[in-house]
């Protein structure tokens, strides 16, 4: 692998995303792709990042098509997953295991359907690689957190799941432990956006009617 795909990799959590035919920020896909459930004194953080996100980072840094290619075709091909189990005590922040996490981890569709992560083994290792190469920098960037960031994932193709597509009407939830944490599809930050028809207000793209007039958009 040449060495612009790790920092390629870093744009997951810094960078603002490009994609055709919106610009979508991070600042708005963010609050949707990141998930922080629970009640203290037990609470998590839940990261997906879509296939598309490999596309928008490609194309953000200028890298070179055939680089750009490789990159999209190796991660894109996953669903893929960042999470952190934490309790909050008076000495500071007890965190799950992978292994306890992951013995229970699961992906459950829209039709119920629910899916184990992969196993390291049959996830291509080119992946492992680039996501062993991101977790010093999460580490970084994030400090004790980052250290106990686990990444699941998930290959529509062969586990048979439906492909998530962050434009397509769908939803999933990812369930561990006392989490059940829900995404719904559209993102707003992927579409254009929508004008109240009363007051030509913009709106957030994935909405179906205004809020304050109750008018379909």
């Amino acid at each position: 692998m040449k060495k612009w795909i790790i920092p390629a990799l870093l744009l997951l959590t810094s960078a603002a995303f490009t994609q055709t035919p919106v610009k979508i920020k991070s600042s708005e896909i963010f609050p949707e792709i990141m998930k922080t459930p629970g009640v203290l004194p037990h609470k998590a953080l839940a990261i997906w990042y879509p296939s598309e996100i490999w596309g928008v980072i490609t194309t953000e840094m200028g890298i070179p098509a055939e680089a750009a290619a490789q990159l999209t075709e190796v991660m894109g091909e996953y669903q893929i997953f960042a999470v952190v189990d934490y309790v909050v005590g008076a000495y500071g922040l007890t965190y799950a295991s992978e292994e306890e996490i992951r013995s229970n981890i699961r992906l459950v569709d829209s039709a119920k359907m629910s899916y184990r992560p992969l196993a390291e083994k049959d996830v291509n290792s080119n992946v492992i690689m680039m996501l062993d190469q991101l977790k010093p920098a999460l580490r970084k960037m994030s400090g004790e957190m980052g250290e106990h960031m686990y990444f699941f994932l998930y290959n529509p193709k062969t586990q048979g799941m439906p492909v998530m597509n962050i434009t397509r009407r769908n939803s999933f939830s990812l369930i561990w432990n006392d989490f059940s944490v829900k995404w719904s599809l559209p993102l707003a930050a992927a579409l254009p956006p929508k004008f109240c028809p009363v007051d030509k207000e913009q709106m957030k793209g994935n909405w179906n009617f205004c809020p304050e007039h109750g008018v379909k958009l």
